[in-house]
């Protein structure tokens, strides 16, 4: 009971100085600014990690607004944390490899999400898509056409992994199953009309 009367005091306490933070800034000064929510989101979505480290969403957030903030390595260890505790979570993994590739660290970015996805070749397809374009960007074709092959069996419809598994196919020579993907790609969800301009040049270089 006491440590509840405690934490209810403290949250009281921390929305009283938020709303004359604002009271003074907007107020008084005139001034438009949203700053002071930033912060207190911050601190809000910290304090759910506290109560709970495999909180995900709250993980996230914090690390974006970390990142955001130009504090990329925090927010890379945060993320790092994350999966330490859930190997396989491959939202984090995601994540963590989208900032590892921001600074130019592609192997890390792929390794990231090889070690979150499972050697079963389930998981997330939209981890799988990732991986594969990121391993068609390291000219890893072979790799990349596996990947994106495990991401479309869940979801086959998906323009873009048709277009870069037929990419990574004609990277390899292998003009037959290439042409099928990119064809695969035209009727497929998901293109833009420069994309679909793209693969239309493709199928007629092949």
């Amino acid at each position: 009971h006491n440590d509840y009367y405690r934490r209810l005091g403290f949250m009281r306490g921390v929305y009283y100085l938020c709303g004359a933070g604002m009271n003074v800034l907007v107020g008084y000064a005139g001034q438009k600014s949203l700053g002071q929510a930033g912060l207190f989101a911050a601190g809000a979505y910290a304090a759910a990690l506290r109560n709970d480290k495999t909180h995900i969403a709250a993980r996230q957030a914090l690390a974006l607004g970390l990142f955001q903030q130009h504090q990329a390595a925090e927010a890379e260890a945060l993320l790092a944390e994350g999966l330490a505790l859930q190997p396989q979570q491959s939202s984090l993994a995601m994540l963590l490899s989208r900032f590892k590739l921001s600074h130019q660290d592609l192997s890390g970015a792929i390794d990231t999400l090889k070690t979150a996805l499972p050697s079963d070749g389930g998981g997330s397809a939209e981890a799988r898509g990732q991986l594969a374009a990121l391993m068609q960007r390291a000219n890893l074709h072979t790799e990349a056409v596996e990947q994106f092959a495990l991401a479309l069996k869940q979801n086959p419809s998906h323009g873009v992994w048709w277009m870069g598994l037929g990419i990574s196919l004609a990277a390899e020579g292998r003009n037959t199953p290439a042409r099928e993907a990119f064809q695969r790609a035209r009727y497929a969800s998901g293109l833009s009309a420069e994309l679909q301009q793209y693969v239309d040049q493709r199928l007629r270089g092949l």
